[in-house]
C-alpha cells in the first residue's frame, strides 16, 4: 500500500471517529430511529464503547454484542481488504459479522 493511500485511509478512519465523538458528545440521537421509529443495525455501538472504555464488558456486549467488530472492520479497511492469506477466510470473517449485525438488530427490535 503506498504511504499517500495509507494516510487517506487513516485519515477517512480518524474522521469517522471525530464524527462518532460528535454524535455522542452532543447527544444527537440516531437519524434513522427519530424518522423511522426503529432502532437501525448499529443503534447502541456508542453506548457499548462508552461501557467497554469504562470497564464495563458485560453491559457493552448489553447494548451492542457486535462492538468488537467495528475495530476488525476498521484493519480490514486498512489493508484493503487483506487480514488473511486465503481471501475465503476474509469472505466469511465479512459474512459472520454481517449475520452477527442482523441478529443483533432482530434482537434489538424484539425486547
Amino acid at each position: 500500500m503506498k504511504i499517500a493511500h495509507a494516510k487517506e485511509k487513516l485519515l477517512t478512519l480518524f474522521l469517522l471517529a471525530v464524527l462518532v465523538w460528535a454524535r455522542w458528545q452532543f447527544q444527537i440521537p440516531c437519524p434513522i430511529r427519530e424518522w423511522v421509529g426503529i432502532p437501525c443495525p448499529g443503534c447502541g455501538m456508542s453506548r457499548a464503547y462508552y461501557c467497554l472504555l469504562h470497564g464495563y464488558i458485560a453491559d457493552a456486549f448489553h447494548w451492542h454484542a457486535m462492538f468488537w467488530s467495528v475495530p476488525l472492520l476498521g484493519v480490514y479497511y486498512l489493508t484493503d481488504g487483506r487480514l488473511f492469506k486465503k481471501r475465503w477466510i476474509d469472505y466469511a470473517i465479512l459474512i459472520a459479522i454481517a449475520v452477527g449485525f442482523a441478529a443483533n438488530w432482530v434482537w434489538q427490535l424484539c425486547r
